[in-house]
């Protein structure tokens, strides 16, 4: 058995839950889309796209997600690509959004979406102050809010 499954296990929950969350650790990893991550999450709370990395070669909605948000990053920041084709495809293009997106924030250019990457996605917009009705700006600037909120960001 391995580590995460003995970590399922050990976690409480019910036996559907517990199988489950294995089942869908094993799919995950066997398919390629996840980069050495499992969910290690209890059992009142379910895994989210944020509970993972993701890297070139991977496919899944989840970096449909990561494109999406890219998206408004990248008209938004001026970034120095391309928009990318929502795909859910982690190719080249998504590899050079992350790493121009990572550039420009500040944080290691390794092209990965990992747990920094994510924290970063999901709440520095560099937008507003006291009083700053976030949630309507973005929704007038196309901010992908329900791209947002799927991924595992804190919901606005």
């Amino acid at each position: 058995m391995t580590n995460s499954l003995k970590a399922l296990t050990r976690s409480g929950g019910s036996l559907r839950g517990r199988i489950a969350a294995g089942v869908a650790s094993s799919l995950i990893l066997g398919i390629g889309s996840v980069v050495a991550t499992t969910a290690t999450a209890g059992p009142a709370s379910a895994a989210t796209c944020t509970s993972y990395t993701y890297s070139s070669g991977g496919v899944s909605t989840c970096i449909s997600y990561i494109q999406q948000m890219l998206n408004w990053q990248i008209k938004s920041l001026g970034l120095p690509v391309a928009q990318l084709a929502v795909d859910g495809a982690f190719g080249p293009a998504t590899k050079a959004a992350v790493v121009a997106y990572q550039r420009n924030t500040h944080l290691t250019a390794d092209g990965i979406v990992g747990p920094k990457t994510w924290n970063t996605l999901c709440n520095d917009l560099r937008v507003g102050g006291d009083g700053f009705n976030r949630s309507a700006w973005l929704k007038q600037t196309g901010y992908p809010v329900a791209a947002h909120n799927a991924a595992g960001c804190s919901p606005w």
